[in-house]
């Protein structure tokens, strides 16, 4: 079922007139059976219309045709001549309009449509020139030179026989691929024929599927002991220097594409973990393109054609390439590729991967069906993507960089109060609906639910970021960082394992929430400097292996020394004051906080002590988090650059 239209399964290509038809032939049944609904979308409904009405007038003008030839009395002798000279006329149209159409027609087949969209005056055009196949005189109009891909040999640009690749020893490599999915598992990629694949030795024929082998290979390597992998940041760097997203004439082989488009997210993810952000955010930004240009934003199931694992794949690793867009725009200040809007795909079959067509477990009669008695494990990821729809509207309104001026215009100074209230209801419909087995249990916690939770907090922190001046926003955001803390705490114990750098992320954020709030004497809590360490502890203990661990403790340590700059300016001005008056008096020895400076492995809470909170009430601290983009951008930038 659509995400949109009400399940209308338009075809918005079109290959030949053949193709129209059968479209509207399956159009026509779906009308006429008793399931059909209406679709939302009045410009997809009118196109349709339209289509269906020229399809009746074409079968109108043939039938007519056909009666006049039937009521046509046989040809007088005499006026055979002329007769045979228009039908030869005729044929020689027809053979050039076919020799037109067969080479469209195979350019076609091997090169899908990358028009898409329910009112594109390209498919409206198309449909209704293909509907006619007695209106030769429109394929005259196209010139070959304009129409035909062979001549135009730049087109063809041929891939450049790639460099070999270097691939672990044998039982290296089914280390890391069962490292792999055991602690990374994406769901991106389907496990029982991944494995069959490597252990046929696939990655050693093909080199788009041997890089994806690579790719999961440096993505497991963070989590081996096995030198070989390298050491520190540096695991799996040798994997990933082999790796190359794009280079000329690459995509026009579709027998690749699912490869070519799970190497984007999985060479991002490991981008990220080190200092190269940006090319986590160009990778995603190449893989969403690329999808987009193959309609994967608008991947439906078809009642005419089975579903296959590659088709699940494919829309699994669109689905996740947007995901870590919403994240890395977020978390790096970046603007994002996509726009839910414009999205159509269905999310994720939840259905597991032991359970899918021709797989041991699978009931051969009931294709892509998980057993009612079975929790599904990759329900956490469709609900994974459900929450950051939500931030995403959040996102594209409450933190546009700037407002499109009709918002003004709609005359409703509280817009963006109330675009916050019915994202909270929508996140408390979330919450209602979430299936059982992802629900935080402070008794058995898992870590899909406590990864559920933890986003959950910080989503609600999102939402009510930009009103902290008022006083329920600041509530709940202090709420919200308290609660995505501990989720993170509980996660890493459940979880030693980080598959994602999104949990540091997480940790850095409602720490800085946190050691922010503390100029609020009303709302402060020793706890909370006890959560701050926890979490800057989590990011200590895994700055070794992730460099992003290490630039988010940073970070904290950044925003405490901004949020304790007005303690030392007090102290300082009670020093001289001290001074001036009791210059006959031996000078006094520093304090702690002339040398203050934060250690890496320093504990937060001891260096509070002594803290007069309420002389921060005078400092509007509130811009280091308003401007937050700017903070982390500044450290960011210095960290790359050195």
């Amino acid at each position: 079922m659509s995400r949109k239209n009400g399940g209308l399964p338009v075809n918005l290509i079109s290959f030949g007139a053949e193709a129209v038809r059968e479209d509207l032939r399956t159009q026509m049944d779906s009308i006429l059976s008793n399931s059909y609904t209406l679709p939302k979308d009045a410009s997809v409904v009118t196109a349709f219309l339209k289509t269906l009405a020229r399809y009746a007038r074409q079968l109108e003008l043939k039938l007519e045709d056909t009666e006049r030839r039937i009521n046509t009395p046989p040809t007088i002798p005499g006026e055979s001549s002329a007769a045979s000279s228009t039908v030869n006329e005729d044929k020689d149209a027809t053979d050039a309009v076919h020799t037109m159409q067969a080479p469209m027609d195979r350019l076609r087949l091997s090169e899908p449509s990358t028009t898409f969209g329910s009112s594109q005056d390209v498919e409206l055009i198309e449909s209704t020139l293909s509907l006619n196949d007695e209106v030769t005189s429109a394929h005259k109009l196209r010139r070959p030179e304009f129409w035909y891909a062979p001549d135009h040999p730049w087109e063809y640009l041929d891939v450049s026989k790639p460099s070999s690749l270097i691939f672990p020893a044998s039982d290296l490599l089914h280390d890391l691929v069962s490292l792999f999915f055991r602690h990374v598992h994406l769901y991106l990629i389907h496990e029982p024929t991944f494995t069959r694949q490597v252990t046929s030795g696939l990655h050693y024929r093909s080199h788009a599927f041997g890089s994806v082998v690579l790719a999961v290979c440096a993505l497991a390597a963070r989590h081996s002991d096995d030198p070989r992998v390298g050491s520190g940041h540096h695991k799996g760097w040798n994997y990933y220097t082999q790796l190359r997203a794009i280079h000329v004439g690459q995509y026009l082989r579709q027998e690749n594409l699912l490869w070519d488009l799970q190497l984007m997210p999985l060479m991002g993810m490991y981008a990220y973990g080190l200092l190269l952000p940006d090319h986590c955010t160009m990778l995603t930004g190449m893989g969403i393109l690329l999808s987009q240009s193959r309609g994967l934003h608008r991947l439906k199931r078809a009642e005419n054609r089975p579903w296959t694992p590659e088709d699940e794949m494919l829309k699994r690793t669109f689905w996740f390439l947007v995901g870590l867009d919403v994240y890395v725009g977020s978390f790096d200040g970046k603007p994002r590729v996509t726009n839910y809007d414009e999205i159509d795909a269905e999310y994720p079959l939840e259905v597991d991967d032991e359970y899918w067509p021709g797989e041991m477990l699978a009931d051969p009669d009931n294709p892509w069906q998980q057993p009612i008695d079975v929790p599904c494990r990759v329900s956490a990821f469709t609900e994974h993507l459900k929450l950051l729809e939500i931030y995403s509207f959040a996102e594209a309104t409450i933190y546009s960089i700037q407002r499109a001026p009709f918002w003004d215009a709609i005359g409703c100074p509280e817009w963006g109060r109330n675009i916050v209230v019915e994202l909270d209801s929508a996140l408390n419909a979330w919450l209602d609906k979430l299936p059982q087995h992802l629900r935080w249990d402070p008794h058995t916690p898992t870590p899909s639910g406590l990864a559920l939770y933890a986003t959950y907090q910080w989503v609600c922190i999102q939402l009510h970021r930009p009103y902290l001046k008022e006083f329920a926003s600041a509530a709940v955001c202090v709420t919200a960082a308290r609660s995505c803390s501990h989720a993170v705490t509980a996660y890493t114990k459940a979880s030693p394992h980080i598959p994602m750098p999104t949990v540091f992320g997480w940790a850095a954020f409602s720490s800085i929430i946190l050691l922010l709030n503390l100029k609020n004497g009303k709302m402060a809590s020793p706890r909370d400097l006890e959560d701050v360490s926890r979490n800057m502890e989590l990011l200590a203990r895994h700055e070794g292996d992730w460099q992003v661990a290490g630039r988010y403790h940073d970070i904290i340590r950044e925003v405490y020394q901004l949020v304790r700059a007005p303690q030392e300016a007090e102290n300082a001005r009670k020093r001289k004051a001290h001074n001036d008056t009791f210059e006959s008096q031996p000078e006094t020895g520093p304090t702690d906080l002339d040398n203050f400076e934060i250690g890496l492995d320093a504990d937060p809470t001891s260096l509070w002590d002594g803290l007069n909170v309420a002389s921060w009430n005078g400092i509007d601290l509130n811009m280091y988090l308003q401007d937050l983009d700017a903070v982390w951008g500044g450290i960011l930038t210095g960290s790359s650059a050195g």
